[in-house]
């Protein structure tokens, strides 16, 4: 089930996004949200299927409440992903 993954030694940037047109599918779990703004639609024009990742933690009556987000997109079906996937950083 896991064969065939490779993790690149570097960060997406301007320089190198074409790259992303060389894979299959992408798995998107970054804490600098405004780099989704370059990545998806890269992967969008590319039919490149998606999985975008993110935890959100926060401070309740002084307990933590925490949520896992998981959001698909794929070529067929990808209007939902600018409404549930945050592209502005955060704190």
């Amino acid at each position: 089930m896991h064969k065939g993954i490779v993790a690149r030694p570097y960060n997406v940037d301007i320089s190198n996004i074409g790259l992303l047109k060389e894979l299959d599918f992408v798995f998107i779990c970054i804490d600098k949200r405004n780099i989704k703004e370059l990545i998806i639609p890269e992967l969008l024009d590319s039919c490149t299927p998606l999985v975008d990742l993110g935890m959100g933690v926060e401070l309740f009556d002084d307990r933590f409440i925490d949520t896992i987000r998981v959001i698909t997109g794929t070529k067929n079906k990808n209007s939902h992903l600018s409404k549930q996937v945050s592209f502005e950083d955060g704190e």
